[in-house]
């Protein structure tokens, strides 16, 4: 298994787009205080995308030791976000390449807990706006 270092840019586009869904995704958080306020959810998003932006490095560090790439943080500026369905690949890309070949995660456990809750709505979020999901009956 290889490691792929994401640019910047993957990690800002899915700030943007994670921030747009704000209260929505709050349920992911546990409604943290002020979460129904304008822009109450930023932090959270912040430091739960900085924790994969920067688990993304230290497995790339880890994998390959002989090209060790410095761990920053991020400059959080506007960068527009794609579709549902690149913020879905954006996510499960990540989750991918903070696990080194041996296992090992990179993320802090309530990072990779959001991650997968976070995938897991983007898919539901998706399917049920599919017509095929439309036209299936829930009682046949």
């Amino acid at each position: 298994m290889s490691v792929i270092l994401f640019d910047k840019e993957k990690f800002l586009r899915v700030y943007q787009h994670l921030q747009l869904k704000g209260r929505e995704i709050a349920y992911i958080w546990h409604y943290p205080e002020n979460w129904d306020k304008p822009n109450g959810m930023d932090e959270h998003l912040k430091c739960f995308v900085e924790d994969l932006y920067q688990a993304n490095i230290r497995c790339w560090n880890s994998q390959y030791p002989d090209d060790i790439q410095p761990i920053e943080k991020l400059k959080f500026r506007v960068v527009l976000p794609k579709n549902e369905f690149q913020l879905l690949k954006d996510l499960q890309g990540i989750r991918y390449n903070t696990y080194d070949n041996g296992g090992r995660q990179y993320n802090l456990p309530k990072t990779y807990e959001r991650l997968n809750k976070l995938i897991k709505h983007i898919l539901e979020e998706i399917v049920s706006k599919m017509p095929e999901y439309e036209r299936a009956r829930w009682v046949e």
